[in-house]
């Protein structure tokens, strides 16, 4: 591994996850912890997953659910997600389906060229990664 993946890192990828993903395929999931790393290697985003996920307008749907309460999600599928993130990082059981991509959004129904003026990347369920 390339980067330097803490405790604390895996819990804040797995929580972006669950907020961001939670109901999306597995490649959709992947897809989003590799957009994470993908910042993190940048070095353009923070310097860590954590650090990342928290930076200022990014990830809102986890910054919404800390404000509401964390201890409120499901711990279960909580618990899943860090075995996903952990078996990904340390144990290399899922590849990157998504490539160099730094960025997703959730809803293929909207162009995002529009906004971010940026070609469509890979399309994972109703994820797009860019």
């Amino acid at each position: 591994m390339d980067i330097h993946v803490s405790e604390a890192d895996v819990h804040c990828i797995s929580l972006a996850i669950f907020t961001e993903a939670n109901t999306q395929p597995l490649e959709s999931k992947l897809g989003v912890l590799f957009t994470i790393i993908n910042r993190v290697r940048s070095g353009k985003f923070g310097r860590d997953a954590c650090e990342v996920i928290f930076s200022k307008g990014q990830f809102i749907g986890i910054q919404d659910m800390i404000k509401v309460n964390e201890k409120n999600i499901d711990q279960e599928t909580l618990l899943k997600t860090k075995l996903l993130v952990v078996d990904t990082l340390f144990f290399k059981k899922y590849a990157n389906p998504v490539g160099n991509t730094t960025y997703y959004f959730h809803d293929d129904s909207i162009d995002m060229q529009y906004i971010w003026n940026k070609k469509k990347g890979v399309h994972i369920g109703k994820m797009i990664f860019y």
